[in-house]
């Protein structure tokens, strides 16, 4: 299976698509609650033994929150990220989630693009909520 679980000793890996893919990347403190929440957690995407991304999430049922959806560079518009959404959303399932919550910067077409298509509809925009003063959309989707 792709899906295997996020590691600590993955980090050196996570930081560096992380810092590759964002100029606003996550630090190695925000991926500490990976690793010491109960209520978050996430996977890497392995496809023949390379690391094509990885998801951070928090269960809070009934609502499965999306904290971070990166896919490498390399290997972007080659399905990774949907092949992940689809994963995690049968995940949200499985804990009787029935709603998922995520937030992506308003200039990330690509990503809105694959959330709407995955039944994701914008609800409210964060004003100026990144730290480089971009706006963040959030987006909601009901699972049935």
């Amino acid at each position: 299976m792709p899906a295997e679980p996020l590691l600590k000793s993955d980090l050196p890996a996570i930081m560096a698509i992380e810092n590759a893919s964002f100029t606003t990347p996550w630090t190695e403190e925000m991926y500490d609650s990976v690793f010491s929440d109960s209520y978050i957690s996430g996977f890497k995407w392995v496809e023949e033994g390379v690391l094509k991304g990885y998801f951070v999430y928090g269960l809070f049922p009934p609502t499965f929150e999306i904290m971070n959806v990166v896919v490498s560079p390399a290997h972007r518009r080659q399905g990774v990220g949907r092949k992940m959404m689809e994963w995690a959303a049968d995940l949200a399932r499985q804990h009787q989630c029935t709603e998922s919550f995520l937030e992506v910067k308003a200039s990330n077409a690509a990503a809105i693009e694959l959330y709407k298509s995955m039944g994701f509809e914008a609800i409210h925009t964060r004003k100026k909520y990144y730290r480089d003063g971009e706006d963040g959309l959030v987006m909601a989707s009901r699972f049935t």
